[in-house]
């Protein structure tokens, strides 16, 4: 759900990329 909700931003996430990977990795937990 938040994977969606940093994409929707796309400036803001350009703008923090660690954001990015934070977010990858929380989408990776929740799917196991």
């Amino acid at each position: 759900m938040e994977f969606f909700k940093i994409r929707r931003d796309i400036p803001f996430m350009r703008h923090a990329l660690v954001l990015n990977i934070v977010s990858l990795i929380t989408f990776i937990l929740a799917v196991f």
